[in-house]
């Protein structure tokens, strides 16, 4: 097993004795000057468990951003243990985020040292690789309400948990991401008991900016594996959105993700035109009741003067009543009220529901053997048997 220690001075006592302990360990040490050097090590570009020690003294101290940036260009080459007896917390979570690195002081380094290499020769530690720009499939899907309080945000985010859920031959990690679109209000992170971080001020600023390492400080890991982006500070005047900056944000998701949910707001005008026209698949959500499956129809109207096809748009139909002996209540009366639109029904349980809501936890990961989960699939398994390919040489939304 390779190890590497980036520092540029080998004579320094301290670092010194980490490289002697590695070497104790089994491992083939490396010294290298600095990140730069190390990313052009044959040795570290072809390795896939390398362990790299990070050491920090008062004459040499690479910054924790710089780390995070080389550690995301350089996800899967191996395990980075920054050596430093000071870092903020912030800087700390940024850099265990990233989910290959870790910051250790230096009077537990060699304990800590020893455990990282027991754990990258057993396996232990497996490295995640994101996805590129050119790694395939990418699906940007939409879900809007009918209206307000239909479940919308409900289906969009438990469907984000089933997806992340899914066991993938090509990488560890599912990779996808869900947006609330609705800027006002933080709803996601309050039904899930996470802190949004997206900064619309900080992107507004200058969009073309945006790349990988900003995406990540903007990002909130779901312990599903989804990541959420949603805004950390309420907007009020939703007129005020920056388009240029949503489009950034849309398109950079759009090549580090597999798939992208979009939680759109029941009153889109304007842009999100645009990021609806633009989706792979749009889910129009509404209750099982008459004035919500007028309220769908009307919608439905919209998206048609938008020239979506009928092919491109589900129907989600929230809080149906079930019969005793399976099918649903009124189901030829909806489908005749909707034809030509795939239709998925979700059963009532407001029970189950409403404690999942208060302790904070998705209903699929709660028990996905439950009757609402098995509907919940199914929209899952609507955007997995999606065909869509990657918009090659243009973007998928114009940021000016």
């Amino acid at each position: 097993m390779h190890s590497f220690i980036v520092y540029p001075d080998e004579s320094n006592p301290d670092v010194a004795q980490l490289a002697q302990f590695l070497d104790k360990s089994g491992c083939a040490v490396k010294w290298t000057q600095s990140l730069e050097t190390l990313a052009g090590q044959a040795e570290f570009l072809s390795a896939s468990d390398s362990l790299i020690i990070v050491p920090t003294t008062s004459k040499w101290a690479p910054g924790v951003h710089a780390l995070v940036h080389f550690i995301r260009k350089s996800k899967g080459r191996g395990f980075f243990l920054y050596v430093t007896d000071e870092i903020n917390p912030e800087n700390y979570k940024a850099l265990t985020q990233t989910g290959v690195a870790d910051s250790v002081g230096w009077m537990s380094a060699t304990k800590e040292i020893f455990s990282a290499v027991q754990r990258l020769k057993t396996g232990v530690v497996q490295m995640r690789v994101p996805p590129t720009a050119d790694s395939g499939v990418h699906k940007m899907v939409s879900f809007i309400g009918a209206s307000g309080g239909v479940g919308n945000t409900t289906m969009a985010f438990e469907t984000a948990v089933f997806l992340a859920s899914l066991k993938n031959k090509s990488r560890l990690t599912p990779s996808v991401a869900v947006v609330n679109l609705d800027f006002s209000r933080s709803s996601i992170g309050d039904y899930l008991d996470l802190a949004p971080r997206l900064d619309l001020a900080e992107l507004a600023r200058d969009p073309d900016r945006l790349d990988n390492y900003m995406l990540e400080i903007f990002a909130t890991r779901h312990s599903s594996g989804f990541d959420l982006f949603e805004s950390k500070e309420p907007l009020r005047n939703l007129a005020k959105v920056d388009e240029a900056a949503i489009f950034s944000l849309l398109n950079c998701l759009e090549d580090n993700y597999g798939v992208v949910l979009l939680d759109v707001p029941a009153n889109f005008v304007g842009p999100f035109d645009d990021v609806v026209k633009n989706s792979d698949l749009v889910f129009v959500t509404g209750r099982y009741t008459v004035p919500s499956v007028k309220q769908i129809a009307r919608r439905l109207e919209h998206l048609h003067e938008l020239k979506i096809p009928a092919e491109k748009t589900v129907v989600l139909i929230n809080d149906c009543d079930s019969r005793f002996f399976g099918g649903f209540v009124k189901r030829s009366d909806i489908e005749a009220a909707l034809p030509r639109y795939t239709i998925v029904y979700v059963r009532d349980d407001r029970s189950f529901a409403s404690d999942c809501v208060n302790s904070g936890i998705s209903m699929v990961e709660t028990n996905p053997k439950k009757a609402i989960c098995r509907d919940i699939k199914r929209i899952a398994d609507l955007i997995g048997n999606l065909k869509s390919e990657k918009h090659e040489n243009v973007v998928r939304y114009a940021t000016r």
